[in-house]
């Protein structure tokens, strides 16, 4: 049932302009009641103007000398007129109003249905349901228009909310149909392999030992691989990143929160110089024993309570949306794509390859 506003009695001095769809409401039904026990017959038949005289009817089964009139509309009659007018326009308001829950596939214009996510951030099961409905439009146009992050993110804005990690899963879920859970099975696999060959290199990244059992291998895994040399057009020349600068771009960690602004400041500037843009990444914030799981999307930050959680979200955002992995730490990405996820989406570097051949035999 639609919702109406309240009406003045007949009367008031009330005109249709004074409803709004912000008033007090009641129901038609209301309204019907209030006027149920009108003397209808008064109402209509009393003159508009004292001095007003009705003329002899026409109706030829009618006698010439009967004198009865036809009703005639009057004061109270057009006021009640103007009322349910009033009732028709709120009507049509409220329609208007309501307009944005209507389901996607009800639009005939494919535009118009992509335009509303420059805006619409609620209901919850509306988003998800435009969302569902618009992703072939949607990738069409991502693969087509070679949009940045901050353009996808600008577009749609319901992916700077809380309700963007559950966009981007339903997303990487229809396009990959049987991969939407391996992390949680195959993690482990790499994790147990990474500490495995780290012992055997002897190489020590994280020293605490009240760390959980993700925390650790995540921030030796970069250490592992060979630095990548990035080929700059500039004259600046090329940029070989470090192993810090290649573990921060996958995941950066912080004692304190207010870290994260200077240091995401400090990389902007230097990509910018390497003609390069910075890319979603991680970051566990305070200490490991009792850490506080980031990821970080432009100006966008999704926080987690796992850090297992946290890798499975960029890593779906990363294939969700087409956005390419972080330069500096791009080899990482492609060996969890290809030992956790078992997908080979993007070709592996010579330092995959290598690093692949030596955890096999942990694996």
């Amino acid at each position: 049932m639609n919702v109406l506003p309240v009406l003045p009695s007949p009367s008031s001095n009330y005109s249709p302009s004074h409803t709004s769809s912000s008033s007090k409401c009641t129901t038609t039904e209301n309204i019907e009641i209030e006027f149920t026990d009108q003397d209808w017959v008064d109402v209509y038949n009393t003159p508009v103007c004292s001095n007003f005289i009705p003329e002899t009817s026409q109706d030829p089964k009618r006698k010439t000398s009967d004198t009865s009139t036809e009703p005639i509309p009057t004061k109270k009659f057009i006021n009640m007129c103007d009322i349910f007018e009033g009732v028709r326009t709120a009507e049509n308001t409220n329609k208007a109003a309501n307009k944005e829950n209507v389901p996607l596939k009800n639009y005939p214009n494919k535009q118009v249905e992509l335009e509303i996510f420059n805006t619409i951030i609620e209901p919850k099961e509306k988003v998800l349901e435009l969302w569902a409905e618009t992703y072939q439009q949607r990738k069409t146009i991502l693969r087509a228009s070679s949009l940045t992050v901050q353009e996808i993110f600008d577009r749609y804005a319901a992916l700077s909310t809380s309700l963007g990690p559950d966009l981007i899963e339903l997303d990487f879920n229809t396009r990959f149909v049987t991969y939407e859970d391996k992390i949680y099975s195959r993690l482990s696999i790499l994790t147990n392999a990474v500490i495995a060959e780290a012992n055997l290199r002897k190489i020590t990244v994280i020293t605490d030992e009240d760390v959980d059992l993700i925390s650790k291998p995540i921030l030796t895994l970069p250490y592992l691989l060979v630095p990548v040399t990035l080929k700059n057009t500039r004259k600046s020349g090329n940029w070989r990143p470090s192993r810090s600068e290649i573990s921060e771009s996958f995941f950066l960690h912080i004692e304190n929160f207010e870290e994260l602004q200077q240091k995401k400041s400090d990389r902007l500037e230097k990509l910018k110089s390497c003609s390069l843009t910075l890319q979603p990444f991680g970051v566990i914030c305070e200490p490991l024993n009792n850490a506080k799981y980031l990821a970080v999307v432009n100006d966008v930050i999704y926080t987690f309570q796992s850090l297992i959680r946290t890798i499975e979200i960029l890593y779906k955002t990363f294939h969700a949306l087409d956005i390419q992995y972080p330069h500096q730490c791009q080899h990482i990405w492609q060996l969890i794509e290809e030992i956790v996820f078992e997908i080979k989406h993007s070709p592996s570097s010579s330092s995959v390859t290598a690093l692949i051949s030596d955890l096999k035999k942990f694996l």
